[in-house]
This record gives C-alpha cells, sequence and structure tokens, in this order.
C-alpha cells in the first residue's frame, strides 16, 4: 500500500524540478540555476548569502547566471534586468541582491532597485532604513541622488529602498518618472536590477 499511495502523490505532483523540464515545458531559455539558499537570522538582519559566502556553490551559481546575463546582454546592449516571481516569498529579492553583489564583485557598477513596494525587502538584506526612496523621490520630495544608498566601501553598489508605502503602487510604477528614474540611472551605473512585485 505504501508503495502504491508514493507513486500517486509523484504522480500529482507537479512541481519542476530541473532546468531541463523548465526548458521542455517553456519557450524561455534558462540562463540559470540557483540552488536554496537557507540562513540562520542574523539579529534580524537577513544578509546577502554571496558576499558572506564568497566561495560557496551558491555563490558560483551566482557568478555562472551573472555570466550568461552578460552574454546575453551583447548583442542587446542590456543594461536593465527586472526580477520578479509569480507570489511573494519566492526569493525574487534574495535573487537581486546577491545578483547584484556578485555583478559588483565582477568590476560592475550597479544599482539594485526596490520597486516592490507592497512588500519591500531589500532593505533588510543591506541593514538600512525604509524611510527615503522611491516613494518620496515619486512625490518629488527628493532628488533621485538622495535615495542612493552605498551599500560597499567602493560606491559600486547602490541600493534605492522603496521608501514609505504608498496607496498606489502600480501607477507609480508606470509613471513617466520611473522612466526618467531609469534613463538617469543608466547614465551612473553598468547595469541596473530592478526587484520588481511579483
Amino acid at each position: 500500500l505504501g508503495d502504491v499511495y508514493k507513486r500517486q502523490v509523484e504522480y500529482l505532483d507537479d512541481t519542476i524540478k530541473s532546468p531541463e523540464e523548465v526548458g521542455r515545458l517553456g519557450s524561455a531559455p534558462v540562463i540559470g540555476f540557483i540552488p536554496s539558499i537557507q540562513q540562520s537570522g542574523n539579529n534580524g538582519r537577513q544578509g546577502v548569502y554571496t558576499l558572506e559566502n564568497p566561495r560557496s556553490p551558491i555563490a558560483e551559481a551566482f557568478r555562472s547566471l551573472r555570466t550568461n546575463i552578460e552574454f546575453a546582454a551583447i548583442p542587446a546592449d542590456l543594461k536593465t534586468l527586472l526580477v520578479t516571481s509569480s507570489g511573494p516569498k519566492e526569493g525574487k529579492s534574495t535573487i537581486a541582491a546577491n545578483l547584484a553583489a556578485i555583478m559588483v564583485q565582477g568590476g560592475k557598477t550597479v544599482a539594485v532597485v526596490d520597486a516592490d513596494m507592497r512588500r519591500p525587502f531589500l532593505h533588510k538584506f543591506y541593514n538600512f532604513e525604509n524611510r527615503l526612496g522611491l516613494s518620496e523621490y515619486f512625490r518629488g520630495e527628493v532628488r533621485l541622488e538622495d535615495t542612493f544608498k552605498y551599500v560597499d566601501p567602493t560606491r559600486r553598489l547602490i541600493a534605492i529602498p522603496s521608501g514609505k508605502l504608498p496607496p498606489n503602487p502600480a501607477e507609480l510604477l508606470n509613471s513617466p518618472k520611473m522612466q526618467v528614474l531609469l534613463n538617469d540611472l543608466v547614465k551612473q551605473v553598468d547595469f541596473i536590477i530592478v526587484d520588481s512585485p511579483p
């Protein structure tokens, strides 16, 4: 009876187990595969895994992802990458923060933008307050540069928090001011990573 039950459960399991399955099920190419990152709490601070464990297999997986993105960018001159997911708590902020750190280690200047204005999380990775960011920039209260948080001593990793949670995040992110922000940022950094809402 145990084997029959196990086969039924396996038959009903529709989760994707490997990059090859993604390739078979969808038309988009797989450019990276990141193993699950298990972290212990650091006094409420999430931490950037690739900075704290630079020689780990996970850091190497992010380096492989960085390389694949750089090769994909050659014909199109890609400068902006949007990281999203199908739902909350699936790891998109983890991917954005770690990918940004790995790109900086590769010599790039990177801005990572927390555009998830409903459930912002990037500030927890970098351990700073989320009081001043995109929301205040959109409302015209501050200049773009006033929202910058320099994450590393080289000042090559810039984090832009979401700021105070607005009542209308979709309208703000779809506004012409968001395009102005991206156009201004692309002149100051080599690469922009946007952590978007699911």
